[in-house]
């Protein structure tokens, strides 16, 4: 079974990602641990990022999960089920904050409060414009390949979804 993940910052990607790994054992993959040596610092060029996705798609099962559109493209088209998670720009700045303040404050090397509020400039830019990192983007992936999606909205949601892949 083959997974991709998407949504802005905040959205709970990750986190689904990992509880999806874990109740289906299947190897989940962060697309940011592709784009950065160095996490949030050193950015590799983009060849080489995706022939890394490259090998992750050529895989049996994977989860894989990002905000970008572009350069995780092969995500979209080889998933068997695409997982769109969508709360309020609000929830996702609140969780970002929060991500901020208790889980990664000083943990990575540009984790300033001021780089804080361009994430929360660019939640609201992702619900508002059709730029290579929006919603709109997301959507027209989504009609592009024409998978299955779940779309995840709030916790009623997510607990449909979890009830799905259990049974």
């Amino acid at each position: 079974m083959r997974i991709h993940i998407f949504g802005i910052y905040g959205s709970g990607k990750s986190t689904l990602a990992k509880s999806l790994s874990k109740l289906l054992k299947i190897n989940h993959y962060e697309l940011d641990d592709l784009k950065y040596k160095v996490k949030y610092s050193q950015i590799r060029p983009v060849p080489l990022r995706l022939k890394m996705l490259h090998k992750i798609c050529e895989k049996k099962n994977w989860i894989t999960d990002s905000a970008w559109t572009t350069y995780a493209e092969e995500s979209f088209k080889k998933a068997d089920i695409l997982i769109m998670i969508s709360p309020s720009p609000i929830t996702a700045s609140y969780r970002v904050m929060k991500r901020h303040y208790i889980t990664r404050k000083g943990k990575y090397e540009d984790d300033s409060l001021f780089k804080q509020f361009k994430i929360i400039k660019n939640i609201f830019k992702y619900h508002l414009t059709k730029g290579v990192m929006s919603k709109h983007m997301h959507k027209e992936l989504i009609k592009k390949y024409g998978k299955k999606v779940f779309v995840i909205k709030n916790k009623k949601d997510l607990i449909g979804l979890i009830d799905y892949f259990k049974s």
